[in-house]
């Protein structure tokens, strides 16, 4: 019996936490955004403390991933296809997650905006930038293939 009340007393303290935080203020909920488009870091926007966004299709075309696709007509749905959005997808990621922590922002969002209308900065042009500092050129070729050592 007493091993029961044990159990509670840890429960009750966590339900009592839990509801206090969900009930305070924040300054979070000045920004409307959906999950799905969240890039990188926290995806509700309770959470949010200086989120920025990017033009995530510019970012995708500036993949070699993508220039591949596009000049040698690959189709998006077909295995190769799918394989080479995947890494392009996963390349502009992690220069997301780059960039966000460099300029020390919460998350990246490809839409996001505040209830009051205040701008929400882009990062867009940073992205392209650690982007190409990481190996990716201006038309989204590979600057240097270290494969093949040129």
């Amino acid at each position: 019996m007493q091993l029961r009340h044990f159990l509670l007393l840890p429960v009750a303290a966590i339900a009592f936490f839990a509801v206090g935080w969900m009930l305070q203020p924040s300054e979070s909920h000045h920004y409307i955004a959906k999950r799905e488009d969240n890039v990188c870091g926290p995806r509700h926007v309770r959470q949010l403390s200086n989120p920025a966004r990017v033009d995530y299709d510019r970012l995708i075309a500036a993949t070699p991933e993508s220039k591949r696709m596009k000049k040698e007509g690959i189709d998006p749905s077909s295995p190769e296809g799918l394989i080479l959005r995947s890494r392009g997808a996963k390349r502009v990621l992690d220069a997301c997650q780059r960039v966000r922590r460099e300029a020390r922002h919460c998350s990246i969002w490809r839409a996001i905006r505040r209830r009051d209308g205040k701008p929400i900065p882009d990062v867009t042009d940073l992205v392209l930038g650690r982007m190409r500092k990481d190996g990716v050129g201006a038309e989204g070729a590979p600057l240097v293939s270290a494969a093949r050592g040129e």
